[in-house]
């Protein structure tokens, strides 16, 4: 079941353990890991975490998981 799709999903060869990201790439930051952001490499474990922020808006009628905390914020503290 695909729930949204922001032009990063991939399936990985078989012996592959991530996606790299090009430099030029537009990004959904609320739902990337900081590593993600770091690496710029998408992996089985920032699936996890975008799943993570996906359940947390899911039970909390919306909510953003970082309230008050912009993009350009959380971009500049990686």
């Amino acid at each position: 079941v695909k729930i949204a799709d922001f032009g990063l999903a991939r399936e990985l060869e078989h012996k592959e353990r991530a996606i790299k990201l090009r430099k030029d790439q537009r990004l959904p930051i609320k739902w990337l890991a900081p590593e993600t952001m770091i690496e710029r490499a998408c992996t089985k474990k920032s699936d996890v975490w975008a799943y993570g922020v996906l359940c947390w808006e899911i039970f909390s009628n919306g909510a953003a998981p970082y309230a008050g905390v912009g993009s350009n914020n959380i971009v500049a503290r990686k």
